[in-house]
């Protein structure tokens, strides 16, 4: 059986390629959609229609929380100092026993 050596497949040759006619093209294309400024009109509308939808506390009920945030805070940093002054002290104790102390 005899094959055609024109008919095997594989690219085309250079000369036959098309080239895209956007290579010399100057201006770059715009992007659809409405202008910045209506767009930032509209996100502030929504934020503020959101922001009306929120629940605020009262007075009493934020004063009552930022006390309780208050506390936790003097808790957790009175828990910090004192493992961290029991850790110093084991670690120089151990450190003496070892013989590397002051």
């Amino acid at each position: 059986m005899a094959t055609d050596k024109g008919a095997t497949a594989g690219p085309p040759p250079k000369e036959s390629r098309v080239r895209p006619q956007t290579a010399g093209r100057a201006t770059p294309a715009r992007p659809s959609g409405p202008p910045v400024v209506k767009r930032i009109q509209k996100y502030y509308g929504e934020v503020m229609t959101e922001l009306r939808k929120a629940i605020w506390p009262s007075r009493t009920e934020l004063r009552a929380q930022t006390q309780v945030v208050l506390g936790v805070l003097v808790a957790i940093g009175v828990s910090v100092a004192l493992f961290d002054t029991v850790l110093g002290v084991a670690v120089n104790l151990l450190l003496r026993l070892v013989g590397a102390g002051r």
